[in-house]
């Protein structure tokens, strides 16, 4: 019987392990959509107040795309080396 319950502890300590691993990915793609978001805003801004609309909208959109889809493969890549140790 106390084997049972420490067989099931294990695995549930293992379980939880797992999910602490992965919230790092789980925010990455929160974090790739915020950074978009801000770029793009900033870009709307000076659009804006220079009165050239689509210009510096999508300058920065595009920016923001490269900087959050680099964050986003950088935390994928380390998440996979640190996974692959264990």
């Amino acid at each position: 019987m106390m084997e049972k319950l420490k067989r099931k502890s294990d695995s549930e300590e293992e379980e939880k392990d797992k999910m602490n691993s992965l919230g790092p990915l789980l925010g990455s793609g929160t974090q790739l959509a915020v950074t978009m978001i801000i770029f793009i805003l900033i870009g709307k801004y000076i659009d804006d107040k220079n009165g050239t609309l689509p210009t510096y909208t999508f300058i920065f959109a595009v920016i923001g795309i490269i900087i959050g889809l680099y964050s986003f493969i950088k935390t994928v890549i380390t998440y996979t080396k640190n996974s692959s140790k264990k």
